[in-house]
């Protein structure tokens, strides 16, 4: 049986879930969120539990350090909270596409996280101290005007990084919010918003206005800045308009004295 796992001296536990059937889950049982031994959890393509009357969801595991969540069932949930005390990693990819779940990560002890994929709901994360490197490449599909916010929600949730990677798409919606004032403040105050910020990675860059003027905000605000790299296909390494946004690039002010700019391809 599935719940004899999570109650057995099992230190690292991978599950996956195929089906010919699209709309058939296995769904794990209610010992999964408060699994005693385990360390490291794995799930693809199944259904999380139950929860309790209200729909909530907690996972407490006590000695969890490693989660990692894959195109999971959640939409029978109304919030997931996961809240494993020792956790330092955990990753979320594309979440049930009729979900309107919201979940909150709150573990101090977190170091990494990566979002990616296309989400629905409400995402916060709190009380991420100790967080060292965050890729955020999420897309709240639908028209819901809620969107934008939702995606500076989660960039707020995740001020304390040291090092973020970010698709360009994700640049502009930044910028949008530092023009209004929303979310993460104006630019005068970017440098507060990100306050350990040392290392920005900029994925699929196509040579925009948008990250030209992200990055020369980053250069001027950021004290601590290191490293900036600038991520973008290889059919863009003849382009002449991506010529011109280097050439602009390098020629950037900035307040860090061995700060290093770096272009790659992929």
């Amino acid at each position: 049986m599935i719940r004899d796992l999570f109650i057995s001296e099992l230190r690292v536990l991978n599950i996956s879930s195929f089906s010919l059937d699209d709309e058939v889950f296995t769904r794990m049982p209610n010992s999964m969120c408060s699994a005693a031994k385990i360390k490291s959890l794995s799930f693809f393509s199944v259904e999380l539990p139950e929860g309790n009357s209200r729909g909530e969801l907690d996972l407490s595991c006590p000695c969890l350090e490693v989660l990692r969540l894959s195109f999971c069932r959640i939409s029978h949930l109304k919030h997931f909270t996961i809240s494993a005390p020792l956790l330092v990693s955990l990753e979320l990819y594309d979440s049930d596409r009729n979900a309107k779940c919201n979940i909150t990560a709150n573990s101090q002890n977190l170091k990494s996280l990566k979002c990616k994929g296309s989400f629905h709901g409400d995402y916060a994360f709190e009380n991420l101290s100790s967080l060292v490197s965050a890729d955020i490449d999420m897309t709240f599909v639908g028209k819901d005007k809620r969107n934008d916010k939702r995606l500076i929600k989660v960039l707020a949730g995740v001020r304390n990084v040291h090092s973020l990677a970010i698709p360009m798409r994700l640049v502009k919606e930044m910028m949008l919010s530092l023009d209004k004032g929303e979310g993460l403040g104006d630019a005068s105050s970017l440098d507060s918003a990100f306050p350990c910020l040392k290392t920005v990675e900029i994925k699929n860059s196509i040579g925009s206005t948008s990250e030209l003027k992200f990055i020369a905000i980053l250069l001027e605000r950021v004290v601590n800045m290191k490293k900036i790299n600038i991520n973008a296909k290889s059919s863009m390494r003849e382009s002449k308009k991506f010529t011109q946004f280097r050439k602009k690039l390098f020629s950037l002010p900035h307040v860090s004295s061995d700060l290093v700019i770096s272009v790659s391809w992929s």
